[in-house]
């Protein structure tokens, strides 16, 4: 199983997550081929394009709840 596949499988499970959050993992499949670094551009560009705080914030909620099962060690402050 990809480790992707891995996460979205014990979200939906033993976290009992809505089959919207799911969803909303899903369209960040490629997490784990980004650094610390990428996310941080990566948020900067959201925020020069104009999408809303809440919705950036989200967006780090979600990565952050990946990168700390993946144990990475890393997390985006909100």
């Amino acid at each position: 199983m990809e480790r992707f596949e891995e996460f979205l499988t014990e979200r939906r499970y033993p976290k009992n997550v809505s089959p919207a959050t799911i969803v909303y993992y899903s369209a960040f499949r490629s997490w784990d081929q980004y650094s610390y670094g990428d996310w941080k551009t990566w948020i900067v560009n959201l925020q020069q394009a104009g999408v809303s705080a809440i919705s950036i914030n989200t967006y780090i909620c979600a990565m952050n709840a990946y990168w700390k099962w993946a144990g990475t060690g890393l997390k985006v402050a909100t």
